[in-house]
């Protein structure tokens, strides 16, 4: 959840998307639904727990993410974006289509090559900010420039896109 920013934009673009968020901190969730636009709907639930241990504890019987969004550990090494952690989401939580998107701020080469190795289609992205999103898949993601029309958070950013080699 962490300001909500992301759970906000994903309710306004998406209204009829069912929404599961997990944050570690419980007096997250009383701000963001009152200061921060996410809106306390029955398709929009809420865990308190570690993401990792949520991720461990995580059965398929659940149902499959089309996406995921990691925005924990921005910035900061943590047991989500270790191989074990992602290869996780990748066989368990997402579904056959699904994608993961990561927030990312600064440099973090170690990061990204967890990713490209779990996950055989990753795109990194510059913000235009201090932050880079890595999008990811099992699936073949589309052309740099196909990905960067479609993508509606970017297009929703003050400052363009700007695509960045892989490392």
């Amino acid at each position: 959840m962490g300001g909500g920013m992301i759970p906000a934009y994903l309710q306004h673009q998406f209204p009829s998307a069912s929404i599961d968020i997990v944050d570690l901190e419980k007096d997250i969730f009383p701000i963001a639904f009152t200061w921060f636009n996410v809106v306390e709907r029955p398709s929009t639930r809420t865990f308190v727990a570690d993401g990792r241990r949520w991720l461990n504890d995580y059965k398929e019987a659940q149902g499959r993410y089309d996406v995921v969004v990691q925005d924990a550990c921005a910035g900061h090494p943590c047991s989500m974006l270790t191989v074990e952690g992602l290869t996780i989401i990748r066989e368990r939580v997402l579904a056959e289509h699904g994608v993961i998107v990561q927030n990312l701020f600064g440099s973090q080469v170690n990061v990204l090559r967890t990713y490209q190795e779990v996950f055989p289609s990753v795109v990194l992205v510059d913000t235009g900010f201090s932050s880079k999103i890595i999008v990811s898949s099992s699936e073949h993601l589309p052309t740099r420039q196909a990905f960067l029309d479609r993508s509606r958070l970017l297009q929703f950013m003050e400052r363009g896109p700007l695509y960045e080699e892989l490392l």
